[in-house]
């Protein structure tokens, strides 16, 4: 076997294998993105985020005065982390409401 043939069945078997560890990586991931819808008036924003098979404890919220950033921690990982940027708000007069798999996140502006 020539050079040439070796080294491109050792790319090929090296494509494949990033291509198995990456499907792993994703499966591993929460099934479903969830559906984030942002709302805003002239006082107040609203987000709300659908989260399928996730309880209240497995869900971090972190609040800047222009930043929410929503992470979803299963067994001890990180499965789901975005942030989302925001009109700047009130972080005091931050209310959430977790129910059925819905989060919703309510502040005035500032």
């Amino acid at each position: 076997m020539d050079k040439g043939n070796s080294l491109e069945d050792l790319l090929i078997r090296l494509s494949e294998r990033l291509l198995s560890d990456v499907k792993s990586i994703r499966t591993s991931r929460i099934q479903d993105e969830p559906f984030v819808e942002f709302g805003e008036t002239p006082d107040s924003i609203t987000i709300t985020a659908e989260f399928h098979q996730i309880k209240p404890e497995d869900l971090r919220v972190l609040v800047s005065d222009s930043m929410v950033q929503l992470t979803v921690v299963k067994d001890d990982r990180e499965v789901f982390r975005s942030s989302y940027g925001t009109p700047k708000i009130k972080p005091k007069s931050l209310r959430m409401r977790f129910n059925n798999g819905v989060l919703e996140i309510h502040a005035l502006k500032a």
